[in-house]
Formats: C-alpha cells, sequence, structure tokens
C-alpha cells in the first residue's frame, strides 16, 4: 500500500465541481503513466499503479457525482469504471498467484502446482482483455471521456466546504454502525462491507490532510491499519474458496495426493482467516485496531479537521 501524496491546495469556498477535475486529472495523469508498462507485461506493479489510479478516479468522480452535472459526468464515470474493472481482474489474480506461492509451500506444497495453473490460466484470459481494452477503442474512449470532463465548466457546483464535511460525517457514520454488530460471530461478509466503508471513511479524510493532518493522520492511520487486517482476512477468505471450489470442478482431474493438498490447503486458509477474525475482535488495542479504533477520540479529532476545512484558505486534494 503506498503512502498518500500530496496534492495542490484549494480554497475550500470554490466550488467541489473544480476540485473533482483536479483530483480526476491527477490520477488520469498517473494512470496513462503506466500504459507501457501494463502493454509489455513484465512488471505486475505498473498492472497495481494503474489500478490504484483508476480507483481514485472512480472514487472521487462518486462521493461527489450528486452535485456534478450529470454530463459529462456519467460518461467518465462509465469510462473509469470499466477500466478499473478490466484492471483489477488482473490485478486481483497477481495478488492471489503471490498469495498462493506465499502459503502453499507450509500449508499444503502439493497444492501448489494445480492451484498456479489454474491462476495462470484466468490471468491469461483477463490479460487478453486488458490488452483489448488498451488496443482497441476502449483506452481511447477513456482518454475521450477524461478530456471532456477536464474542459466541462463546473464552477456552479457548491463550495468544497458546504459539500465535503457531510461526506466525511455520513462515512464515519457507517463504519460506526459496525460498534454493536460485530460480536461475538459475524460472517465473513459482513467484515468485507466494513472494509469497503473504512476505505471510502480514508479516502475522504485524505482529501483534507494537508491542512488537518494533525487532527486527521491519527484517524488515517487507524483505519489503515483495520484495512490492512481486513485485507489480510479477506485475501485467506478468498484462497480457501479458490481451493474448495477447484475439488468441486468435476472436468478437472487430480491425483488423490493433490486432491488431500487442496483440501489441507482451504482447511489451513480458512484456519487463518478465523485466527484473523479474532485478531480483529480482540479486546486489546495492542492486538485489534477495531479495539484500538474505539479509543481514539474520533469526534474531537473530527470536529477539528473540519473546522480547519471550512475556515483555512486550503485543502488539500491528497491521494488515497
Amino acid at each position: 500500500m503506498s503512502a498518500p501524496r500530496s496534492g495542490g491546495a484549494m480554497p475550500p469556498e470554490q466550488a467541489c465541481g473544480p476540485f473533482v477535475q483536479r483530483l480526476v486529472a491527477e490520477q488520469g495523469q498517473r494512470l496513462h503513466a503506466q500504459k507501457a508498462g501494463v502493454l509489455a507485461g513484465k512488471d505486475a506493479e505498473a498492472v497495481h499503479d494503474a489500478r490504484v489510479a483508476s480507483r481514485r478516479m472512480r472514487s472521487a468522480l462518486y462521493f461527489f457525482a450528486p452535485w456534478l452535472p450529470k454530463q459529462p459526468t456519467t460518461r467518465v464515470r462509465k469510462r473509469v469504471r470499466t477500466a478499473a474493472s478490466i484492471l483489477g481482474a488482473v490485478r486481483d489474480l497477481d495478488v492471489s498467484l503471490i498469495f498462493v506461492r506465499t502459503w502453499a509451500p507450509t500449508l499444503a506444497p502439493a497444492a501448489e502446482k494445480p492451484l498456479v495453473q489454474h491462476l495462470r490460466g484466468q490471468r491469461q484470459a483477463a490479460r487478453a482483455s486488458l490488452l483489448a481494452f488498451y488496443e482497441q477503442d476502449g483506452y481511447a474512449r477513456l482518454r475521450q471521456a477524461l478530456a471532456e470532463f477536464a474542459a466541462a465548466n463546473l464552477s456552479a457546483t457548491p463550495p468544497l466546504a458546504q459539500v465535503l464535511p457531510g461526506l466525511i460525517r455520513q462515512a464515519g457514520a457507517e463504519v460506526a454502525l459496525y460498534f454493536d454488530t460485530l460480536q461475538p460471530a459475524p460472517p465473513v461478509e459482513h467484515l468485507h462491507a466494513l472494509r469497503i466503508s473504512v476505505k471510502y471513511y480514508r479516502y475522504l479524510l485524505e482529501f483534507t490532510r494537508k491542512r488537518a493532518s494533525l487532527a486527521i493522520d491519527p484517524l488515517v492511520q487507524g483505519l489503515t491499519a483495520m484495512q490492512d487486517l481486513l485485507g489480510d482476512l479477506h485475501d485467506a477468505d478468498v484462497g480457501c474458496h479458490l481451493a474448495y471450489s477447484l475439488l468441486r470442478q468435476p472436468d478437472l482431474a487430480f491425483t488423490a495426493a493433490q486432491r488431500a493438498a487442496l483440501l489441507a490447503y482451504g482447511s489451513g486458509l480458512a484456519a487463518q482467516r478465523d485466527r484473523l477474525v479474532a485478531a480483529f475482535l480482540a479486546e486489546e488495542a495492542a492486538v485489534s485496531p477495531w479495539a484500538a479504533w474505539r479509543l481514539l477520540p474520533e469526534s474531537e479529532l473530527l470536529a477539528q479537521a473540519l473546522a480547519l476545512l471550512t475556515s483555512d484558505p486550503s485543502v488539500s486534494a491528497r491521494d488515497a
């Protein structure tokens, strides 16, 4: 996970439309900078960085969509969403391959070969779709939509200081909804939904980070710690289900040893997932980022940050 980088400052009295245009333009440039690496296919980080840029654009457009004109916003959201999906398909498989190579040698060495073969086949198909997107008209349409959005006059949109505080409060309230619903044994889907809420809250907070860093940094650090652990938990759950899904496919011919290894691999990851769930829900702040988060003076820190947002002469467009 890359650390946030500073962006240009923007006064809160300025319309939110130009603020979003600036965020989208910065991330569009970062996406384009990775094009050669994505097409070459030799560096998985190029796909990762391109995906991050597309997700940041998608998030900014999603957050502020109610205050932006329908066009060209709808068009650029559609193109960005397509890019994020195609890049994400390849990146997720890269992550799965890394995960298998990390865990299989310890949990069940004989499971590594069939898992890697399966994931490579899926990645080959996903990469073919990615190349088609770049080499046909998908990427050109994305660039055109980004150019149209950048050129649009969005000065009539509401001031940033009237919009962003409400978005931040809403995101914080969504995370707080989970306070009394995670015990004693929440379903993994519930924790995955919490991870998404945590991520969105973090993204919005980082828009204010330059001038409100003293208040925002403890919150962002706490959210990042939760997101990291929940991400590890999600990876273990995905890996577990991958192994079990292969065992249920009758057209795949596995040896008895491979079937036993796949079962052991899935069981081992299920146990790891359950350990991570227990760690997340632990009462000790030193163990659980969720417990540590609940000890933070969130309301006080958030009030300080929002006061700075509405009164300070600049707001940072930090990357999420």
